[in-house]
């Protein structure tokens, strides 16, 4: 392939760089939502009086959005792209009239459920449309966009979504980012009759899948049981929903070992790193008082080290190491930030240890999350697309879910057994296990011969 084929412009150029125009800006508006919902929250909670059911409205989008990832390809069988696509943003729009006009925290919980569901279909929706539309030398470069949409969000959306929220009240602040979602759709609306429509027959694991959810759910609710039964139920909730997760990704990968390795480290670097993160304000606020802004400075080190990465993707050597040496930095990270913790370190060292260990996690996973993206479509059928689509989202949706639940989770079952320190410290300690166990994977990963590349759909 010549230069010109993995440049920016081939990705932009013709019916399908119409499409992913679009797809980045739903992306863009999802990322703005993400930020201005969850810091209006506390807002809603407060006025409905729903601090009982915070909890279960600030994570029910996303294991929605996994169950509807899985669910993307059948129902793209059935619907096409283009009704697909049309069913998941009338459900989108009203989730967020659900949540916008809701009386009761119980009707916000419903309307952010919807949008959960419609989120997950797009997400898969969207990967479909990468793995089918881009050949494999140029499919990193379109993944790495994707990353760049959401640092801008990630840094002036705290801020505009504050003074929405100050002038006009925490609905107008829910809303108004749905604006840039619906237009996007518009856009995406346009173009979606390039994805070809997925093969009848697919097969949807719907009921490990449903497992996957209620371990999940039994590995949030440990912490509220008795002390002994703690630490039980959130290793079992835990071993539930593993065991659940790789039997779906084994049905969509079609038992694939090779997509099955590629899945195993994107989850794995999922989990390490958001896991890590769920604990950074923690340590930092609480046992080394250097306060919010502290906490937030070595989260945006992270979060903006991560998009600048993918501003320009590395080549394809670096590529393929990328996944061991992205695990090996965050395992590094995490077990710095234990080291600081544990202890009960103050004064400047913890900061600035975050900093640096923060800013090492996001480089590494802007290096590696392109790779493993593009990874899993190498060399698949076009018949296998949509299958592989909803595996990826599925492996995002359910890393993420689990992440909090590991690092942070951990600390919650120590609540009031373990000190503070000891908590927050184990928690990366048992994160730090997944970096790696996540490490030997991808190593083993790093190691493989690469697959032979398949021809995108035109």
């Amino acid at each position: 392939m010549t230069a010109a084929d993995v440049s920016l412009r081939a990705a932009f150029t013709g019916d399908r760089g119409r499409l992913l125009a679009g797809l980045l800006f739903a992306e863009f508006g999802t990322a703005v939502q993400a930020i201005a919902q969850g810091a209006v929250l506390p807002l809603a909670s407060r006025e409905l009086h729903g601090a009982a059911l915070y909890g279960a409205t600030l994570s029910g989008p996303g294991l929605a959005g996994i169950l509807f990832a899985v669910l993307g390809p059948a129902l793209s069988a059935r619907l096409g792209p283009r009704g697909t696509l049309l069913g998941s943003t009338v459900v989108y729009l009203v989730g967020v009239l659900l949540a916008v006009l809701a009386p009761t925290m119980a009707l916000v919980l419903a309307g952010r459920l919807l949008q959960g569901a419609a989120a997950g279909l797009l997400n898969a929706f969207g990967l479909n449309a990468v793995g089918a539309l881009y050949e494999d030398a140029l499919r990193p470069r379109v993944v790495a966009t994707f990353s760049l949409a959401w640092l801008l969000p990630s840094i002036v959306g705290p801020v505009v979504n504050a003074a929405v929220a100050e002038l006009a009240g925490w609905r107008a602040a829910m809303a108004w980012p749905a604006l840039l979602v619906l237009l996007a759709r518009l856009v995406i609306g346009r173009s979606a009759g390039l994805l070809p429509r997925a093969p009848g027959g697919v097969r949807t694991p719907y009921a490990s899948s449903l497992l996957v959810l209620a371990g999940l759910a039994l590995t949030a609710l440990a912490p509220g049981l008795d002390a002994a039964l703690r630490l039980p139920g959130w290793i079992a909730g835990l071993a539930l929903a593993t065991a659940a997760a790789v039997r779906v990704v084994v049905v969509l990968t079609a038992a694939e070992r090779a997509k099955r390795l590629v899945l195993g480290v994107y989850t794995g670097m999922i989990v390490a790193y958001f896991g890590g993160e769920g604990l950074l304000p923690l340590g930092l606020i609480d046992i080394a008082h250097v306060g919010v802004a502290g906490a937030g400075a070595a989260l945006a080190a992270g979060a903006v080290c991560w998009s600048l990465m993918n501003l320009r993707p590395p080549g394809e050597r670096v590529r393929r190491v990328a996944p061991p040496l992205a695990a090996a930095g965050i395992t590094t990270a995490l077990l710095a930030l234990a080291a600081t913790v544990l202890p009960g370190l103050t004064g400047p060292l913890p900061l600035v240890v975050a900093l640096v260990a923060w800013a090492v996690a996001g480089s590494g996973m802007g290096l590696s999350w392109t790779s493993l993206s593009s990874a899993t479509f190498e060399g698949a059928a076009q018949a296998d697309v949509p299958a592989l689509s909803a595996a990826i989202a599925f492996a995002q949706g359910t890393g993420g879910a689990a992440a909090s639940l590991i690092g942070s989770g951990f600390y919650s079952v120590a609540a009031g057994v373990l000190p503070d320190r000891l908590g927050i410290g184990g928690g990366y300690l048992v994160t730090a296990a997944v970096a790696v166990a996540t490490l030997v994977v991808a190593a083993l990963l790093a190691a493989r011969p690469r697959a032979a590349a398949a021809p995108p759909v035109r």
